[in-house]
């Protein structure tokens, strides 16, 4: 039986007859019934849906993050402490701030749930000799696909026949220029995929020509439902950056509250003040010693990368991403100059 997925490499060394063969189609397309068959078999034609975003889970994460709740608490200390003006603009800092990074959550599942939408919702395939025009999720693998100017393509496929056809692979390699696509085979198996002559990838536009082309992948076996189907299942988890703020605020609270409990003692043994006032110095002290500056500089600073970012194209899930790529991008540069001077 015909396995569900091959290796773009493996589709594109072969020329037409083989592929047909491969695939168990031919020049006249499937017929219904075999169509129906395999669309029973591998699927339907669509990409994984993602997690559902929960607005009020994600702006509460928000709020539970050990600098959060540091200040949060140095807020409750400060309005104890007498201090309601400062307690405000403490608590104005993490509300502020996780506003902000739910924000940024929001506007990039935004952008994640446009993925869905990049599959054309019809397309024209030939069945049993005669052109059709199907909803794109009917779409199996051996289905011949005609595409034309304009269209998006609506899964992996290889190219059988081309008439100058020229696609636009930006989804894929990130660029836009225009490519020449040919239905030969091609053998140069070191190029990146978006170079491959003869495959064409769900989600790409024809820009120009026409041709046919046989389907090997649909939904998430496509190259575009793999990044649709890793963005529905990443688990962010904690980068470098998070784990050292932790240690730096465990830091921070074990020394405001050492200091605290030091001039608590000192005013009230040694200054014999009353254990209030004693009390209020100390929360004052605990108070001063927390860094209601550190949050906001820090998600400024991650904020301006994913922002640059996002002017060139480049989708950011979370914040803590552009530390990440910061990291690669010194590795990357050490490893550059190395090589430069080795």
């Amino acid at each position: 039986m015909m396995q569900n997925k091959f290796t773009e490499k493996q589709i594109s060394a072969l020329d037409a007859e083989k592929v047909f063969a491969l695939l168990e189609s031919g020049e006249k397309g499937l017929s219904e019934d075999e169509a129906r068959r395999r669309s029973a078999i591998y699927g339907a034609n669509k990409l994984p849906e993602k997690k559902t975003f929960h607005p009020a889970l994600v702006l509460g994460k928000q709020f539970v993050s050990p600098m959060a709740l540091l200040l949060l608490t140095a807020g409750i200390l400060a309005l104890i402490a007498k201090m309601p003006e400062l307690a405000i603009a403490v608590w104005a800092v993490v509300f502020i701030n996780g506003f902000f990074s739910f924000l940024q959550e929001w506007r990039t599942d935004r952008a994640l749930t446009l993925l869905g939408k990049m599959i054309p919702r019809n397309v024209r395939v030939i069945r049993a000799g005669k052109e059709e025009t199907i909803p794109a999720f009917e779409l199996t693998i051996g289905d011949l696909l005609i595409v034309a100017q304009g269209e998006v393509i609506s899964a992996d496929a290889r190219l059988v026949e081309t008439n100058e056809l020229f696609v636009d692979n930006s989804v894929i390699s990130g660029e836009s220029v225009p490519l020449s696509r040919l239905a030969g085979p091609f053998v140069e198996h070191e190029q990146s995929l978006s170079e491959i002559t003869n495959l064409l990838f769900a989600g790409s536009t024809v820009v120009a020509g026409s041709g046919k082309a046989l389907v090997y992948a649909i939904g998430a076996d496509t190259e575009v439902g793999q990044v649709s189907t890793l963005a529905t299942k990443i688990d962010v988890g904690r980068g470098t950056l998070g784990i050292q703020i932790n240690k730096v605020v465990k830091a921070i609270t074990f020394l405001a509250f050492a200091m605290g409990v030091l001039v608590f003692a000192l005013f009230l043994f040694w200054i014999h003040l009353d254990w209030i006032a004693a009390f209020l110095y100390a929360l004052a002290i605990v108070t001063a010693n927390i860094p209601e500056g550190l949050l906001p500089t820090v998600n400024l600073c991650l904020a301006m990368g994913a922002q640059r970012m996002a002017k060139h194209n480049a989708l950011i899930r979370g914040l803590s991403s552009v530390e990440t790529l910061s990291s690669s991008s010194k590795k990357a540069g050490w490893l550059e100059n190395h090589q430069r001077y080795t």
